[in-house]
């Protein structure tokens, strides 16, 4: 597990690799080592040093982001109200370069996580509370429920990150510290395996679609 050791990242997202290196840009929404003076906003960093870690745009006054997802060219981002973590003021697109936002929709259902699907040109996000799959309409921001995260027993899971390959294959983290691969029709899960991890508070995790690697940020241990 790649340990983070001075800040947690929500939205974590792998948007390019050149020349074997890739980049993840992240929103930072909170930092274990400095919660009262840190600057909140889109930051970027290199997989081969995550220490060094580039702010982007200081959005300390704004709302903050504990869902979003890169594909088409475009950050997709959903946005809570200022000073809370589940009101939500609306979804955005965000610029990777200077961190701008350009309102699609206000409101919503509050998300912990997001990606999109190639495969099928879906949505996916997992909603407040981490227990259940929703297909989500970029146009108009609204959801569709697919089902509650649970295995074939009817076990239900809390899911605390997710992430869908090329193929349409989607992958989960469970509250349980396992690993899953989830039926996206359904949200039944089927384990993979142990983590070795304490999953826990909010997290993310995406797939850099050029070499197939996964890349997880788990706040379990900040």
């Amino acid at each position: 597990m790649r340990k983070l050791l001075f800040t947690i990242f929500s939205c974590v997202m792998v948007v390019n690799a050149m020349y074997a290196q890739t980049t993840i840009y992240a929103y930072r929404s909170f930092q274990q080592s400095n919660p009262q003076g840190v600057k909140k906003g889109p930051v970027k960093y290199s997989v081969e040093d995550t220490k060094d870690i580039q702010l982007i745009a200081d959005q300390t006054k704004l709302g903050s982001v504990y869902a979003g997802v890169y594909y088409n060219y475009k950050w997709y981002v959903q946005v809570t109200q200022v000073g809370t973590q589940s009101s939500v003021e609306g979804l955005y697109t965000m610029d990777l370069t200077d961190g701008s936002r350009t309102l699609l929709v206000s409101g919503g259902t509050h998300l912990v996580e997001m990606d999109y699907d190639y495969s099928t040109g879906t949505m996916y996000g997992v909603r407040n509370g981490a227990e259940s799959l929703v297909k989500v309409d970029v146009e108009t921001g609204s959801t569709t429920a697919v089902g509650y995260f649970r295995t074939a027993n009817y076990n239900y899971l809390y899911i605390l990150a997710m992430a869908i390959d090329l193929d349409g294959q989607m992958y989960a983290v469970g509250m349980d510290d396992n690993f899953y691969k989830v039926d996206k029709n359904t949200a039944v899960c089927t384990l993979v395996g142990a983590l070795g991890a304490n999953a826990a508070y909010t997290q993310s995790m995406t797939f850099d679609h050029n070499n197939h690697i996964l890349y997880w940020a788990n706040n379990g241990d900040y």
